[in-house]
């Protein structure tokens, strides 16, 4: 992108959730209408008002002070995916976006997930989100969809960039093999 391009709200939340652009998600913040600290404050409370143990110190999720457990990632995944438009930005593995009177632009998603098996008859990917920095490791959740049922799967703290991708992949497929629903 270009200084001065112009683009949709939708667009940049695009950017920020499918293709993890840090620059994005600090764009939504700084057009919120909000300080930074008042946003950031939104989040912790919206966390807490959905039952979910975590602590946000930052929107981007860069800071140490950003503190969750699985328990708490798959509650917001729920969440989250129940929101078309997270839906569907998690879930295009490319992100075309064409600023005012510009040329398109393209981003991957850094969902590797996204037109595997898992992302094809009996399974859907519903939505999820990659994460990653040198504290927590590698990070996935991943909403996967399979006879009218979906799970969560989250990984955290993987060492390895495909591992993450890997176990979510075995997860899901045995999930699927040895539950029953009722």
């Amino acid at each position: 992108m270009s200084p001065g391009d112009t683009l949709t709200r939708a667009e940049v939340l695009k950017l920020s959730l499918g293709a993890s652009a840090n620059n994005a998600t600090a764009a939504l913040v700084r057009t919120s209408g909000l300080t930074r600290e008042a946003f950031i404050k939104k989040m912790n409370e919206k966390a807490k008002a959905l039952g979910i143990e975590a602590h946000f110190g930052d929107a981007i999720g860069l800071d140490l002070e950003n503190v969750s457990n699985v328990a708490g990632v798959a509650r917001l995944l729920t969440e989250a995916v129940k929101i078309p438009e997270i839906r569907q930005a998690t879930t295009m593995a490319k992100i075309t976006v064409k600023p005012e009177g510009g040329d398109a632009y393209t981003a991957d998603n850094t969902n590797e997930l996204l037109g595997t098996f898992l992302d094809q008859a009996p399974y859907e990917i519903i939505g999820g989100k990659t994460g990653f920095i040198d504290e927590s490791g590698y990070c996935l959740a991943q909403t996967v969809r399979s006879g009218g049922h979906d799970i969560n799967i989250v990984v955290l703290g993987a060492k390895e960039h495909a591992f993450r991708f890997q176990e979510v992949k075995s997860l899901a497929v045995w999930a699927f093999d040895v539950f029953r629903w009722e």
